[in-house]
């Protein structure tokens, strides 16, 4: 069972990051996961990465688990697209004001989760360095993987 790094709970939603689920037991995990209150998932993994894996059925499992499923691949140590990457982050803020419990993973729940965690914080008001400090602390590890990444997302603007 991966861990979960609870980042903001001071919203009509929270929000988490993890890495990837994996092993033999990924349907209990995802009803855990449900369980544990968490309503949409998001995955940032791309599906070939997906299936090397073993979460290629994620989709599947999130359904039977009474979960929403979505994902928004970028490459392993990558920078997204920011037209879609800025979607991204407006919808998952939309969720959080409206209640939901919005877990991401990556495969280690750093570097692209990472990213898209801060952005969510900058978007919710914070300054990026505020949102990497508070996404670092809450996953107990400095965010993200890369120098370019961090540089993403002290250049993203609400």
């Amino acid at each position: 069972m991966p861990e979960r790094f609870l980042i903001a709970a001071d919203l009509p939603g929270q929000l988490t990051i993890m890495p990837c689920p994996t092993g033999e037991d990924l349907p209990d995990q995802f009803e855990t996961f449900a369980q544990a209150g968490i309503t949409r998932i998001i995955s940032m993994l791309a599906p070939d990465e997906a299936a090397l894996l073993g979460v290629a059925s994620e989709a599947a499992l999130c359904a039977k688990a009474g979960m929403v499923f979505e994902n928004h691949p970028i490459v392993d140590f990558g920078l997204p697209d920011e037209t879609a990457f800025r979607r991204l982050v407006i919808q998952i803020a939309d969720h959080l004001h409206s209640g939901a419990h919005v877990a991401i993973h990556c495969r280690a729940g750093i570097g692209r989760s990472g990213m898209v965690a801060s952005a969510v914080l900058i978007r919710l008001g914070q300054t990026p360095e505020q949102a990497i400090e508070q996404v670092s602390t809450g996953r107990g590890v400095s965010i993200p993987d890369t120098i370019e990444q961090r540089q993403f997302i002290l250049n993203f603007e609400k």
